[in-house]
C-alpha cells in the first residue's frame, strides 16, 4: 500500500482530542461566565433588598412614635371626657384634635422590591436557600402589619375624619400645632386665616359618638403596636444581617 493511502490516526486522534478540548473549554467557559453573571445579578438583588429591609427598620421606631402619641392624645381626651371634669382648657382640647388628624400611611410598610423579585420568581437567584426561606416568611409577616394599618387608615378616612369634618373648625384646629405628633422639631407649613369666632371643641367631649371613637382608635392603634406578628421585628433584623453575610461573601 503506497504512503499516500495511509490514514493518519495519529493525527486524526490529536485534531479530535484539540476539538473536543475547545468545545469542552468553550463550554466551561461559558458556564463560568453565566455563574459570573448570575453572581452579579444576586449582588445586585441582595443590595436593593438590604436597603428596603434596613429602610423598614429605621421606620418602625418612627411608626411606634407617632402612633403612641396619638394614642396618647386619645387618651387625654377620653380620660377627660369619662371623668365628667372639664380640665382641659379649649387651647389644650384643640391640640389633642390636632394630634388626631395624623395616621400612619399603609405606604410605609412598603416593600416594593421584595414584593416584585417574589411574583417573578427571581428571588430564585439567591443561592442561599434558607434565606430565601426566611424572606418569604417576614413577607408574609409584614403583610398581616399592613393589613392591620390598612385597617387602621380606612377607619380613619372613613369614620373619624369626616366626624371631625361635620363637628368640628377644622380651619381652626390645623392652626394650633403644625408638629408631627411623636415627632418634636418637624414643623409642616401652615396656612393660617383670621377666622371670625372660635369654636368651643370642649362640648365635644360629652359626645358619646365621639367618645366611642376615641376609644376605637385608641384600640387601633394598640393593637398594631403591641400586637404585631411574633418575632416581626426580631426576624427582620437577622434577615438584614443574613443579607450582609452573603454580601460579603
Amino acid at each position: 500500500m503506497s504512503e499516500s493511502r495511509i490514514i493518519p490516526w495519529k493525527r486524526i486522534a490529536i485534531e479530535s482530542v484539540a476539538i473536543v478540548g475547545s468545545i469542552l473549554l468553550a463550554f466551561a467557559i461559558d458556564a463560568w461566565w453565566e455563574k459570573r453573571q448570575d453572581r452579579e445579578d444576586e449582588l445586585i438583588i441582595l443590595q436593593s433588598i438590604l436597603a428596603e429591609l434596613t429602610s423598614i427598620e429605621e421606620t418602625i421606631p418612627w411608626i411606634d412614635r407617632l402612633g403612641g402619641a396619638i394614642r396618647e392624645s386619645a387618651k387625654q381626651l377620653l380620660t377627660a371626657a369619662a371623668s365628667g371634669e372639664q380640665n382641659l382648657g379649649a387651647r389644650e382640647v384643640d391640640l389633642l384634635l390636632a394630634d388626631l388628624t395624623w395616621f400612619i400611611p399603609v405606604t410605609d410598610l412598603d416593600v416594593r422590591e421584595l414584593d416584585s423579585l417574589v411574583l417573578s420568581d427571581d428571588l430564585s437567584l439567591i443561592q442561599n436557600m434558607e434565606l430565601r426561606r426566611k424572606i418569604k416568611i417576614w413577607i408574609w409577616k409584614n403583610d398581616v402589619l399592613k393589613q392591620r394599618l390598612q385597617h387602621h387608615q380606612e377607619f380613619f378616612d372613613r369614620v373619624f375624619m369626616p366626624f371631625l369634618d361635620n363637628n368640628t373648625s377644622l380651619q381652626q384646629i390645623y392652626q394650633v400645632s403644625s408638629q408631627m405628633p411623636g415627632h418634636p422639631g418637624s414643623n409642616f407649613p401652615q396656612h393660617t386665616i383670621e377666622l371670625r369666632e372660635l369654636a368651643n371643641h370642649s362640648l365635644l367631649l360629652e359626645d358619646k359618638v365621639f367618645q366611642n371613637l376615641l376609644t376605637r382608635r385608641i384600640e387601633e392603634l394598640t393593637t398594631l403596636m403591641e400586637f404585631r406578628p411574633e418575632t416581626y421585628q426580631s426576624e427582620l433584623r437577622e434577615l438584614i444581617i443574613l443579607v450582609n453575610q452573603e454580601l460579603e461573601k
